[in-house]
């Protein structure tokens, strides 16, 4: 059966400062970085409704240049179809009057004046006649029935097939002096210049602005190539919360996703509401955020100095702790090694000096004990010697009488032995008489055998 180990591994040395050391450094560490999250979280998010605040600021005012510049249109062409006798005058006083307004309104390529019965009373164009062609074919006859009911309406863009250029159709009614509707005064207008409005838009330094309709179709970008692609950015997260969203319940956050060029923005848009498009704003997450991060850096190099200075302290407090433990310990190894006039010189007045004193008075103590057990040594160590050699002489005396008793004890054997073999000897001689005797008994049995024998052989 194998041998239970009795004895348990011994556990491997920790240093007491070491520990101290670790479980305070976590500590701070912990404690420091708790504070740090928070402040940055609080940071993050004052900052983030600042950013959010000041691109709802950049997109409405870019909203409120294109929504302007759409407006301005609008009532050019509400200015001139409040002139009450533009339906009655003779077609060449109004083609006139589109001239002038087709001059004065540089973005205008078009003009076409319509009665009430949708048919066309004058025209204007800067297009030959083949080419500009009859603007209520391009709309239908749909769009008439709301410039009745005396609202301006604005088409969907479209990109001219000759001159690439995105074009919009608006119309306002056209009433008389009573406020009867009359007809539609029509104008092609030319967002081209809605592009170098866009372009204009400083969006810090690498930020970018963009119109998109109802649909998600880019229409107004620096990059020209991309709006005449009528590229759809539904795709993008801004741009798809304005095509689903509605103004009354869209909230104006700084949110991170895919910008237009590809890289992660912070996004935000704004409704024109007239027309139905917005412009988005965009500015990369590293530009927007450049001061947060510049802040985060500066915070965590606190940080660092805050755990540097703290753990310096730390050390220099536990140095202070231990000292005084460690002259305990190898007060303690010394006594251990029997060197009792080892003392601990006491330099605080705390717990520790306490400790320090009542370990110099343990020592004490055991001092005493330890010299008035040498003495009882002593006096044990002489009791046992005179109890030594007087058993000494006991063990010689009582040796003696036995080896007297031992030499008796001999004498009588031998006697008795000597008696033996005496008896022995008689007892053989009697033994060989005894067998002699029975010998000639049996000869005298037969010779009696053979007399009773032959007296009968005579009696015969």
């Amino acid at each position: 059966m194998p041998k239970l180990e009795v004895n348990k591994k011994a556990k491997p040395f920790r240093s007491l400062t070491v520990t101290l050391a670790i479980a305070f450094y976590v500590l701070v560490s912990v404690i420091l970085l708790i504070i740090g999250l928070l402040f940055l979280f609080f940071i993050f998010q004052s900052y983030q409704q600042a950013i959010s605040n000041e691109q709802h600021i950049i997109a409405q005012g870019a909203a409120n240049t294109v929504k302007s510049f759409v407006q301005n249109k609008l009532n050019t062409l509400e200015t001139a179809s409040r002139f009450g006798k533009i339906l009655v005058i003779p077609q060449e006083e109004q083609e006139l009057v589109l001239e002038k307004l087709l001059g004065a309104e540089p973005a205008f390529r078009q003009l076409s004046l319509l009665n009430v019965e949708k048919q066309e009373l004058a025209k204007t164009s800067r297009l030959s006649e083949i080419a500009s062609g009859r603007l209520v074919d391009r709309l239908g006859t749909a769009f008439f029935s709301q410039v009745s009911q005396r609202k301006t309406y604005i088409s969907s863009v479209y990109i001219d097939e000759i001159t690439s250029e995105p074009m919009i159709i608006i119309a306002v009614p056209v009433a008389d002096v009573f406020g009867t509707f009359k007809g539609a005064l029509l104008a092609e207008a030319n967002l081209k210049f809605m592009w170098d409005l866009v372009a204009g838009i400083n969006v810090g330094r690498t930020g970018a602005a963009y119109v998109v309709d109802r649909q998600g179709e880019l229409l107004a970008f620096k990059d020209v190539s991309r709006v005449l692609g009528r590229e759809n950015l539904s795709s993008l997260k801004e741009v798809d919360e304005f095509v689903k969203g509605e103004l009354s319940t869209h909230e104006s956050t700084a949110d991170i996703s895919k910008g237009i060029q590809g890289n992660y923005v912070v996004a935000n848009h704004a409704h024109l509401e007239e027309p139905d498009w917005a412009v988005v704003i965009e500015l990369p997450v590293e530009e927007a955020y450049a001061s947060l991060i510049q802040q985060i850096i500066i915070s965590a190099l606190a940080m660092i100095s805050a755990i540097g200075i703290a753990s310096l302290v730390v050390t220099l407090v536990l140095k202070r702790i231990t000292r005084p433990i460690i002259r305990l310990r190898d007060a303690a190894v010394e006594i251990g090694k029997g060197r009792l006039d080892t003392k601990i010189d006491i330099e605080t007045n705390d717990e520790i000096g306490e400790l320090a004193r009542t370990f110099n008075q343990m020592v004490a103590t055991l001092k005493g004990f330890y010299k008035g057990l040498e003495d009882k040594v002593q006096e044990r160590t002489r009791e046992l010697e005179e109890a030594r050699a007087s058993l000494e002489i006991k063990v010689k005396a009582r040796t003696r009488e036995l080896q007297e008793l031992t030499e008796r004890q001999e004498e009588t054997i031998e006697e008795r032995t000597k008696e033996i073999k005496e008896r022995m000897e008689e007892l053989e001689k009697f033994h060989r008489l005894a067998v002699g005797r029975e010998l000639k008994m049996v000869e005298l049995k037969k010779e009696i055998k053979k007399i009773e024998g032959t007296s009968k052989r005579q009696s015969k």
